[in-house]
């Protein structure tokens, strides 16, 4: 029997990733798992790389890391591939074509790794315990960080892949940015440096994506953070560096000579681009070289016994197009948290681009051109920010513990509705003529396919609140008496839309959410709904009117199926493909 929990916190990353965990009990200590198997050294992090060996339990981490990139079995950025976007499709268009040729989805490939992850999870915390039968003695809850930026079905599949790794029921998700914050902003309350009413912008700048959200401080002690401007990110990560690099080598040393260089050499000189010139580049870096075997010397280009000389204003070069985009987004969040009243007053870099410094520079001289005063803090521990924050944010919403969740207000990043046919009123302007149609239940006319917003973007949302909307079926009412001893399903499809102003009918910016199935245990309360006879038909029919609540948190959707106030029965949600 369990007496007490234990909280885990995997950052799952798009280039590496980070385990944290507590006891949920006592000073409720964080830690990271940082003994990682193949590692030169401690860290943080693990790479999010998985290497399949042929009739062999696959490879990962440091060691399928260490794999030539071009093995067909070697797999890398696949994350990015649980998001069905477009634009992410030019980014890992090889890693699609591997997904072939070991018959996986990226859904599989990435259970596949978090399985190895968990694994070896569990087994660091049994060594941190000192008990065999840990698991026995504690229950367990795992959060699992997601990008922001994601559509809410690549959320559903982060959360599918994590279950099909074997990884507890008591599973929730959490996004990026908000679980750094938590990090960081407890750590300032802590040390006293934090006053009610200030701005902060946090930007988590990973491997993959960037995510930004900015919140203001409600209370320091307790700590009370609320949103204050609509989140923004982007896929502009560190491995868009990373290719950037690669594109420039090539053009030094020409394609023909490039495709010639040996996989382990491109790989050990991408390394080492990571390790000793990405992490260190700043705006005044001095001249810094790499290994590049397998190429001849050519001194004009800067390549001398196999290796080549690395001027700042090249790396720049490289750097300034990704950064940029950073930059930019950054800037629309501060304008966006002005347009709502307020100013920042500090930028906290996260994440593990975030601890570059040439991007800190291109930041920090941007900030000041807005505002002379604003600041721009790196964090020393950017990298295991997130991971920290994972478990901070498990233990906040524990159905054991008793701490107050932080963040207590947050903006809808999307609009939420449903999609159904309303009286038609000719005086209503956003009703159009081709909308019209007759109502076969009731008589009159209707206008199909008008869409009802009970949440639009920007609306705040209190920790914990439920949105109600009414959904209505007709039904017959000789089915009604078929399904009176037994359970009857109904299904309704949400709707949500990324626009800042949602239209009112059905249209391209509209995608799919969900279609929330449920199930009513006592089917003859139905029979309290009014019969009436259909004009139209002459058939005898019920509305069966419910209620559908939705409680929306930091990346998690959870309904509930209500009949006059009664929670009648039990809700699945099933996520479609995000429309194209």
């Amino acid at each position: 029997m369990s007496i007490s929990e234990i909280v885990v916190g995997i950052d799952f990353g798009t280039t590496y990733s980070g385990v944290s965990w507590a006891v949920n009990g006592g000073n409720r200590k964080i830690r990271v798992i940082s003994d990682w198997e193949e590692a030169n050294s401690t860290r943080d992090k693990v790479p999010t790389v998985i290497h399949y060996r042929d009739g062999d339990t696959p490879c990962w981490g440091y060691e399928a890391a260490a794999q030539g990139r071009d093995s067909l079995n070697n797999f890398r950025w696949f994350k990015v591939l649980l998001d069905s976007k477009p634009r992410y499709a030019h980014i890992v268009s090889s890693v699609k074509d591997r997904l072939k040729r070991v018959h996986k989805s990226a859904q599989e490939v990435a259970a596949d790794y978090l399985r190895l992850l968990w694994d070896y999870a569990k087994e660091e915390i049994r060594k941190g315990t000192g008990m065999d039968d840990w698991q026995e003695v504690y229950s367990l809850k795992v959060v699992v960080t997601v990008p922001a930026v994601w559509s809410p079905r690549a959320k559903e599949r982060t959360k599918e892949a994590a279950k099909s790794a074997g990884l507890p029921d008591d599973l929730t998700l959490v996004v990026e940015p908000e679980a750094a914050a938590l990090t960081v902003l407890k750590e300032r309350a802590d040390d006293g440096t934090l006053e009610v009413g200030e701005v902060f912008v946090v930007c988590d700048a990973g491997g993959g994506t960037v995510d930004l959200i900015s919140y203001k401080v409600r209370s320091v002690q307790p700590l009370e953070l609320e949103e204050c401007a609509v989140g923004t990110g982007d896929l502009c990560g560190s491995i868009f560096v990373d290719t950037a690099f690669e594109k420039f080598i090539k053009v030094k040393v020409g394609d023909k000579q490039y495709d010639n260089i040996r996989e382990r050499w491109k790989t050990k000189m991408l390394r080492d681009f990571d390790e000793k010139v990405k992490r260190n580049f700043s705006s005044d870096t001095k001249m810094s070289s790499i290994e590049l075997r397998d190429v001849q010397d050519d001194a004009q280009q800067g390549i001398e016994d196999e290796t080549i000389l690395l001027h700042p204003n090249e790396l720049r070069t490289v750097f300034d197009m990704v950064c940029g985009q950073v930059v930019n987004l950054v800037e629309k969040q501060i304008a966006e948290v002005a347009h709502n009243g307020l100013s920042v007053k500090t930028i906290l870099l996260v994440g593990g681009f975030g601890a570059n410094r040439y991007l800190y520079h291109r930041i920090l001289s941007s900030c000041r051109t807005i505002d002379e005063k604003m600041t721009v803090i790196q964090l020393k521990d950017a990298w295991s920010a997130i991971c920290r924050g994972a478990c901070l944010w498990g233990l906040e919403h524990s159905s054991q513990g008793s701490q107050a969740p932080t963040v207590k207000t947050r903006l809808a990043r999307y609009s939420y509705g449903i999609c159904r046919d309303l009286p038609w009123d000719p005086k209503n302007k956003s009703f159009s003529e081709q909308d019209k149609k007759k109502d076969t239940a009731h008589g009159g006319l209707l206008a199909k396919d008008q869409m009802v917003w009970f949440i639009e973007k920007g609306d705040p949302i209190e920790e914990g609140m439920l949105y109600r909307t009414q959904i209505s079926q007709t039904v017959k009412t000789g089915v009604f008496r078929a399904m009176t001893f037994r359970q009857n399903h109904f299904s309704q499809q949400l709707w949500y839309c990324s626009s800042n102003e949602p239209p009112t009918r059905q249209g391209p910016s509209v995608k799919r959410l969900c279609s929330v199935d449920f199930e009513i245990w006592t089917g003859w309360l139905l029979l309290h709904e009014n019969a009436f006879k259909s004009p139209v038909t002459g058939k005898r029919t019920r509305d069966a009117n419910f209620d559908l609540l939705i409680k929306l948190g930091s990346a998690n959707i959870d309904f509930e199926i209500k009949w006059r106030d009664e929670i009648v029965g039990t809700c699945t949600a099933d996520y479609k493909e995000d429309a194209s």
